[in-house]
């Protein structure tokens, strides 16, 4: 390969390059994002697996998916995991069918628990989940 051959392949990776990035970039990626109002809903995660190569969402509707989520690491990134844990107690309240609010109580905190065990060392996602 001569020079000019191998600056033709340089400026082609670099071309290459600038598209996926202003392709990603022109995208509005979400990383978290609530679907449905304050009588329930499901939370809706970019996958961030699949990055940047293709642009993915999962739909979480209860807890186990949500720490399924955070723990497979579809979820990245000390916000994002702290978020999503903040909405998987949102999505754990909804679930919970009770009038006793000692039973409501312990039951959240059970839910708070399993969350934070999908990454017990996310700082993020202990705290969010604790509020």
């Amino acid at each position: 390969m001569n020079d000019e051959q191998a600056f033709d392949r340089i400026l082609c990776v670099l071309e290459s390059w600038l598209y996926i990035s202003k392709f990603i970039t022109d995208l509005q990626m979400i990383s978290c994002e609530w679907i449905g109002d304050e009588n329930g809903g499901k939370l809706r995660l970019l996958d961030q697996r699949e990055l940047p190569l293709k642009v993915d969402y999962v739909e979480c509707p209860d807890v186990v998916s949500v720490h399924r989520a955070i723990f497979d690491m579809t979820v990245r990134g000390a916000p994002a995991i702290g978020a999503a844990g903040a909405f998987g107690m949102a999505l754990a309240s909804f679930a919970i069918d009770t009038e006793d609010v000692d039973v409501f109580l312990e039951k959240l905190k059970a839910s708070k628990n399993y969350l934070d065990s999908a990454r017990p060392t996310a700082v993020n996602l202990e705290f969010a989940t604790a509020r």
